[in-house]
C-alpha cells in the first residue's frame, strides 16, 4: 500500500513518483482523496493536445502545470504565499528536458 512504501521512505534519503491518469480515479472521488492524502506533494499537469482550441497565448507551451499539495512540517498548513501564487505555471517538454515556467 502507499502508507508502506511511504513509511519505508521516511526512514531513507529515497523518493517515490507516482503517476496516476485522471481517467483512471475520476469517477471514483474516495480513491482521489485517499492518493491525496496518502502523497506529500500533488501536482497535476493538463495537456493542451487533447484541447481543440487553445489560447494562442500559450502557443510555446504543452500544457499548465498547478500544485495541488505541498508538505507541511511541523505547522498546521503550508505557508499562504506558497499555495495562493495568481501566477500559472506552464511546461514544455523538450527531448532532453522538461521545463517548467511562471506564465506572465
Amino acid at each position: 500500500s502507499l502508507l508502506a512504501l511511504k513509511s519505508l521512505l521516511r526512514n531513507c534519503y529515497g523518493i517515490a513518483v507516482i503517476t496516476v491518469p485522471t481517467t483512471f480515479y475520476q469517477s471514483n472521488p474516495d480513491l482521489r482523496r485517499g492518493l491525496h492524502d496518502c502523497s506529500d506533494y500533488v501536482i497535476n499537469l493538463k495537456s493542451f493536445d487533447a484541447e481543440e482550441s487553445v489560447n494562442p497565448a500559450y502557443k510555446d507551451y504543452h500544457g499548465i502545470l498547478s500544485v495541488e499539495k505541498i508538505p507541511s512540517i511541523g505547522v498546521l498548513s503550508p505557508p499562504a504565499h506558497l499555495i495562493k501564487d495568481d501566477n500559472e505555471l506552464v511546461f514544455k517538454s523538450r527531448r532532453n528536458r522538461f521545463l517548467i515556467e511562471k506564465f506572465h
